[in-house]
Formats: structure tokens, C-alpha cells, sequence
């Protein structure tokens, strides 16, 4: 803990802070303050010194944190802004807004203080709102768009296929007026039989290209889908809370893989069980992306794809095994860059998604290419 010398010396600066300051005694009675919290808070000078810190949180809320407050006044230690939950603070006059709270212990005398430095953070939350309600707009507008697209590519599809058919009966109808029931291209004039190549030859470059645009097509709605799953991992992140069992997360990413991609073997070897307070999205979504790349990028009909995972006293392991070609050592430099803007390759975007991921969970991916195929390790704190 750090010793304070003085209050004197705390009301000197604390002033020019541009975050709200409390100093909080034991019993959660606020003994020092700075003007930014009466002006974040709404309170007249001094309106707040000696009243318990439960005035600035909603009411509904006042019983659960005392009971935190107790809790951390038992082992008290440094706990630095962004690293919790956004917080809720009442003002004087009822309303909430969010907040983010830091706090340190502070030894004065034979006593222990505690420092909370507050934070407005009401314009980042609704920039934040905003921009998710932008994102989502984007993205129903994109996948309509992209589902517009989608059913004309077929509709187009389907009409080259009645062409190629339209196109033999007409050379079946020219066989059958020939005069000895045979008929060739090269039969006709010049003029006609080079129309007559290229209306053959239409519906299946036509049809080639179409199936390319269908496939990217396809491509976009999936990262539409993938940039909404991952918006709502990262909404429920904020809202998760104590441990979780880590085999029912590994299971179920297995089985929704394994229905996307029923020609692919996963065989799993052995998963332990253990319970831990990584966001489960997170690390479903994680293993979704590398088990689909090991599955996509693989040059066999039948890829097998290998996962097991072991536990240590810190650390679970998760590993993800694979036969195919190995990842491009342009990918793995590519992982390295700080921005995924650094990512132009086919496997990039997955491999880099899943690496940030893990990184959120306070974990670590490393990559191993082998003789055959390539070995995927997912270290998750315990």
C-alpha cells in the first residue's frame, strides 16, 4: 500500500484531475472529494463528505455493494480503470449514467482508505451504441442486398441449364433433317456456324462466372453472419461472470462444425473438463474458426482434423491437429502485424480473429507447421 502524508496535501491537487476523485473511509463514508465528482454527481459542495459512498449507485443496487465493499476492503489491492465490468452511477437527482471506477488502497495512519477515481464515460457508451446500431443496419441491408443477388444468380443459373438443353433439341431437330440423319457444326455457313459455337459454348462460361459470384456471395453473408456472432461475444463478455465448464463450450463448437461439414472427420481424443471464467463465446468462436480453416484449406476430399486438450495447474491446453498443407508462412507473418488490415491472404482474416480472441482471454496461440498438416495450441489462464 502506499502511505499518504496528509489530507491537506490530497485537497492540493486533486482538483485538477480531470477524472472524479473519493476517498473512502471503512464504513464507506466518503472523507475526501474533488470538485469533478460534485459536478459528475450533481451535488453541491460538500454535499457528499461524510455520506456513504451507496448515494452514487442506483438504488437497486445499494445492498450488493455494500457487500462488494466489505469484500474488498478484506483484501484490498490496486485495481486499475478498464479492467471491470461499466458501472452504473445515480446522480443527485436519480438519474444513472455509466461509469468506469479504479481503485486503491491508501494507508493513512493506522487506517485504510480507499481512492476511487471515477470516470463519465456516457459519450463512448453511446458512440459505442450507435455504432453497433450502424453495424447491424449495415449488415441487414448487405445480406438483403446479398440475398437479392443470390436468388437472381440462381434464377440465371437455372436458365442456362434450360439453354443447354434448348440448344440439343435444336441440334437433335437439325440431325433429324438432314439427309442422312447426321448433322455437324461445320456443316453450316461460315456466318452460322460461328454464331452457333458461341451459343454452345455460352451457358458454360456463363455458368462458370455465375458460380463464382454465387460463391462470393456466399462468402459475404458468411462474414456478415461471423461479424454478428462476434458483436453479441463481445456484448456478452461484459456480462459474464464466475467459471464456466470448458467441455461443454469444446463440444458444441465440435458439433456445429461437424454439421457444416459433414465430409470432414473430427476425431477427438480426450477432453478434460475444467472450469473457467473465459467468456465461452469467445473460445467457441475461436475454435470454430480454426477447425473450419483446417477443414477448408486441407487438399484431400476427407480432411481429418484431430482435437485434444490437456489441463495444468495454470493452464488449459487445447490442440487442434490437422493433415493438410500446412499455413503459408506469409499467414503467419502476417498474424504478427498489430491490424488486421496487415491481412490479405485466404486464411488471414479466421487465423487472425481466433488469435485476437484468445488474446482477450488473456491466453496464447501458437502455430506449428509439421511434416504433414499443422498443430494449433490455445493456452487459457485457469
Amino acid at each position: 500500500m502506499k502511505s499518504f502524508q496528509s489530507a491537506l496535501s490530497f485537497s492540493a491537487f486533486i482538483d485538477e484531475i480531470p477524472d472524479g476523485l473519493l476517498l473512502v473511509d471503512g464504513s464507506g463514508q466518503v472523507t475526501d472529494l474533488n470538485e469533478r465528482i460534485e459536478e459528475m454527481f450533481g451535488y453541491a459542495p460538500e454535499g457528499l463528505l461524510g455520506e456513504p459512498i451507496e448515494i452514487l449507485v442506483p438504488d437497486r443496487y445499494e445492498e450488493e455493494h455494500v457487500g462488494l465493499r466489505n469484500s474488498y476492503l478484506e483484501a484490498p489491492k490496486r485495481r486499475p480503470m478498464g479492467t471491470e465490468l461499466i458501472l452504473q452511477g445515480q446522480r443527485a437527482d436519480g438519474s444513472t449514467f455509466p461509469i468506469q471506477v479504479s481503485l486503491a488502497p491508501i494507508e493513512h495512519g493506522n487506517r485504510t482508505l480507499v481512492l476511487a477515481s471515477v470516470r463519465d464515460i456516457s459519450e463512448r457508451v453511446q458512440y459505442q451504441q450507435q455504432a453497433s446500431v450502424l453495424n447491424r443496419i449495415l449488415r441487414h441491408n448487405i445480406r438483403n442486398r446479398l440475398n437479392i443477388i443470390q436468388g437472381n444468380v440462381d434464377l440465371v443459373l437455372e436458365r442456362m441449364v434450360e439453354l443447354e438443353s434448348e440448344l440439343d433439341a435444336v441440334d437433335q431437330r437439325l440431325r433429324e433433317r438432314s439427309a442422312d440423319g447426321s448433322f455437324d457444326a461445320s456443316m453450316l455457313p461460315e456466318e452460322l456456324r460461328t454464331l452457333y459455337a458461341a451459343w454452345r459454348e455460352f451457358p458454360t462460361a456463363a455458368r462458370e462466372r455465375l458460380q463464382t459470384i454465387e460463391a462470393s456471395g456466399l462468402d459475404l453473408l458468411d462474414l456478415a453472419d461471423r461479424a454478428r456472432r462476434l458483436e453479441e461475444a463481445i456484448h456478452a463478455d461484459h456480462e459474464q461472470t464466475g467459471a464456466q465448464p470448458i467441455r461443454t463450450t469444446i463440444m458444441e463448437a465440435i458439433a456445429d462444425v461437424r454439421s457444416r461439414y459433414e465430409h470432414a472427420q473430427i476425431e477427438v481424443e480426450s477432453i478434460a473438463d475444467a472450469e473457467l471464467s473465459s467468456n465461452p463465446q469467445f473460445v467457441q468462436i475461436a475454435l470454430d474458426e480454426l477447425l473450419t480453416n483446417a477443414i477448408r484449406h486441407a487438399e484431400v476430399e476427407q480432411p481429418t482434423v484431430t482435437v485434444r486438450t490437456a489441463r495444468t495447474d495454470s493452464a488449459y491446453r487445447i490442440e487442434i491437429e490437422d493433415d493438410g498443407p500446412g499455413i503459408p508462412e506469409t499467414e503467419l507473418e502476417a498474424l504478427e502485424q498489430p491490424q488486421e488490415e496487415q491481412l490479405e491472404h485466404g486464411m488471414g482474416l479466421g487465423l487472425w480473429e481466433a488469435t485476437w480472441l484468445v488474446d482477450q482471454l488473456g491466453g496464447d496461440l501458437t502455430f506449428e507447421n509439421q511434416a504433414e498438416g499443422a498443430l494449433v495450441r490455445i493456452w487459457l489462464p485457469r
